[in-house]
């Protein structure tokens, strides 16, 4: 699996990767839209604090690699 900053580099992105980073006990977080045939986007209703009964895009955290 390729990391963040093999990435960037395959697509000549200039991008310093630690500036990504607060601290190392951050994680990256991607939402996720999926959409079907009749373009309706796939939501969920959050249950927890904050924004409980709001609907949100999926969301996933990835772990740091290190390098």
């Amino acid at each position: 699996m390729k990391n963040i900053t093999d990435f960037f580099k395959e697509q000549k992105i200039n991008f310093d990767t630690q500036r990504l980073y607060k601290n190392n006990n951050q994680k990256i977080a991607v939402m996720c839209y999926a959409e079907n045939e009749e373009n309706e986007i796939l939501m969920l209703e959050r249950i927890k604090e904050p924004f409980s009964g709001y609907l949100v895009p999926q969301e996933v955290k990835l772990k740091r690699m290190k390098i």
